[in-house]
């Protein structure tokens, strides 16, 4: 009972958030960040002893009088800069407890600096007037990339760190980090672009806190408090719109015109990997349980974007597949227990849009992405034939055909025939991933009154002048532009599972450097090209691996190592407002990567990716990520990536 009560006490500080969004009290607000306070101070302090955890309480506290004096004072001069430094003292505290838990990662600190830096002195030291306020901003800009740092490197020592409370604390720290740049843009750069996400994105990190000194508490990696913080982000675009209805659209329609509720259940087929030496599939039937806010953008929005992608459904939800049903083992390996694949929990963002709508009637695809957790991972000894996902965390990918029919002004039906796919991405081995196939039938209440009829909407000329008509300094940008990334690319080698058979093996890291021209023919896509360079600094241990498995020559002809990889290949993307995806297919020109690239790779690769360019650079500087792939099915990697258009 313990274990469910002490995760669930944060409900109590969600409770007075909500509040907040609805009433714009400071004592709603204050009262959150002091239960989170009494949380970490009788979880921490009181039941672990946990002396380090005064450093969170004190880091808390100093919050609470720094939002008090932003709040009551923050418009002078004098009580900006107090404000600021109370909360530059209170990152000191959070930068001491991670001290006590561990390394800062320096290198990130470094990288950090370089572009928070470059963010500074280009961007905002021009825009700030006196000196005071210039240098506490840089030192609170310094502060929080250490913040930061420090938090990532928890664990890294001799404290024993619960995995479930590092990722908490690392998700609170950085969502501090985002909503004081929000502040920042808006204080001193007069772009309110994303502000209305700085109070949740601050509180949620209040509770992220809280919530890692709870699971570090609980000793383990199951899934209670993380259930918690799925439903508090499941529940920020409606705190998010409630603040905006209360706060800053009074003279405008409600949000809650744009809002509907979704509950959707589904059969699925899981599929077999093809390539194993033996089946370890026994049966196939998977059921997957879902929920959604779906934010439906409309004409009176006034968007160009939104009308360019004929106005589209943005959602956010919670999926749960129960794949304990599933019998996985090798016949020829026997063993005394049931191998089982446990449950998966995802959050997840997506989107619907529909390319054909008449009478009462819509049809579309449907796109989600998110993180998932599976509560029974790969393990040597008591989970061995879950070869499908090898460690707590992975990613979830989701694509169909929906089908909908309203049929009644606040209800509608909808079938969707859809792939969901859960992988580690290779960071972990083993990482056979799981692909799932079937129908999906769902409900949808809209929570006003919407026209019995999904009638066709307007679409946008694609040479719309709020969209294609972007000046700076007087010059009409041109379509062409060029883009260049850097990445980096965590993977666990396959063939060292092979071999060793334990889900425990190294991390290694390759580099990737990525130039691409590209034209922007619609406001909404673009097409290019693309050359890829990597740098394989772990090929020595790919030839040592397939030495120990005799894998080193082909037809008696000694195969080829090198750590050098470069690749071209096609590219376009989908552009609304500052976001991207990005779709390419390319072929290797150079690579020599030994047996698995030769025979399970192959020369052609795909890849897939999610961008954001920030508005204040001019959707010149942008971070995301990319999923490489092979034969359209086998993931070599995730790049984790950060770039800049030249325009």
């Amino acid at each position: 009972m313990a274990g469910i009560l002490q995760p669930a006490s944060l409900f109590l500080p969600l409770a007075t958030l909500i509040g907040y969004f609805f009433t714009d009290s400071f004592i709603w607000r204050s009262a959150t960040t002091l239960l989170c306070l009494a949380i970490v101070l009788y979880f921490g302090v009181v039941k672990q002893r946990l002396a380090v955890a005064w450093w969170i309480v004190a880091a808390f506290a100093l919050s609470f009088a720094g939002d008090f004096v932003l709040g009551h004072w923050g418009g002078g001069f004098m009580g900006f800069v107090s404000g600021v430094g109370l909360f530059l003292v209170a990152h000191l505290g959070y930068v001491a407890y991670s001290l006590c838990m561990g390394r800062p990662l320096w290198w990130l600190f470094a990288l950090l600096c370089i572009v928070f830096g470059c963010y500074y002195f280009f961007l905002l030291r021009p825009a700030i007037s006196d000196a005071v306020t210039s240098i506490a901003v840089l030192a609170y800009i310094l502060v929080s990339c250490l913040s930061l740092a420090a938090a990532v490197g928890i664990g890294r020592g001799r404290v024993v760190v619960n995995r479930s409370s590092r990722v908490l604390f690392i998700i609170g720290i950085g969502s501090l980090l985002f909503s004081d740049l929000l502040i920042a843009q808006k204080r001193f750069l007069h772009d309110g672009t994303l502000y209305a996400l700085m109070m949740p994105t601050y509180f949620a990190s209040q509770l992220f806190v809280a919530a890692s000194i709870i699971q570090q508490r609980l000793k383990t990696d199951k899934y209670k408090s993380l259930v918690i913080f799925v439903l508090y982000f499941f529940n920020t675009p409606l705190l998010q719109a409630a603040s905006l209805d209360s706060l800053a659209l009074k003279d405008k329609p409600s949000p809650l015109n744009h809002l509907s509720l979704s509950a959707l259940g589904s059969v699925g087929y899981m599929t077999p990997v093809a390539g194993l030496s033996e089946p370890l599939l026994h049966s196939h039937t998977t059921a997957f349980y879902d929920l959604r806010l779906r934010y439906q953008t409309l004409p009176s929005d006034g968007n160009a974007f939104d009308a360019l992608y004929r106005y589209p459904v943005i959602q956010a939800g919670l999926v749960v597949g129960d794949l304990t049903h599933i019998d996985a083992y090798y016949a020829s390996r026997p063993q005394t227990y049931n191998s089982t694949l446990g449950c998966v929990i995802a959050p997840y963002f997506g989107i619907d849009r529909y390319f054909l709508r008449h009478g009462r009637w819509a049809l579309g695809y449907t796109l989600l992405n998110g993180v998932s957790y599976n509560t029974s991972p790969y393990d040597a000894h008591t989970n061995a034939g879950n070869e499908y996902i090898g460690s707590h965390f992975s990613m979830y990918f989701s694509l169909g055909i929906t089908a909908r029919f309203r049929l009644s002004p606040q209800w509608t039906l909808s079938a969707t025939a859809d792939f969901k796919h859960f992988s580690a991405a290779s960071i972990v081995r083993p990482n056979l991933g799981i692909n799932s196939f079937g129908p999906t039938l769902g409900v949808t209440y809209d929570l006003t009154k919407q026209a019995s009829e999904i009638t066709t909407v307007p679409s946008a000329s694609s040479s719309d002048s709020s969209v294609t008509g972007k000046e700076e300094d007087g010059k009409r940008l041109s379509p062409f532009y060029v883009e260049l990334t850097a990445a980096i690319i965590p993977k666990a080698l396959a063939d060292y599972y092979n071999v060793y058979h334990t889900a425990d093996g190294p991390v290694y890291l390759s580099y990737n450097a990525m130039l691409a021209p590209m034209y922007r023919y619609l406001p909404h896509h673009a097409s290019g090209i693309e050359v890829n360079y990597t740098y394989v600094p772990y090929t020595e241990k790919l030839h040592e691996l397939d030495v120990i498995q005799k894998h080193d020559s082909i037809d008696g002809r000694a195969l080829d190592y090198n750590r050098n990889v470069v690749g071209i290949g096609l590219r376009h993307d989908f552009i609304y407002r500052h976001f991207s995806v990005n779709l390419g297919v390319g072929v290797f020109v150079y690579r020599h990567q030994g047996w698995r690239g030769v025979t399970q790779e192959g020369r052609f690769y795909q890849m897939i990716g999610l961008r954001y360019s920030f508005p204040f650079t001019r959707d010149r500087l942008y971070v995301g990520y990319t999923i490489k792939a092979y034969r359209f099915s086998k993931v070599d990697g995730l790049h984790f990536g950060v770039g800049w258009r030249f325009h």
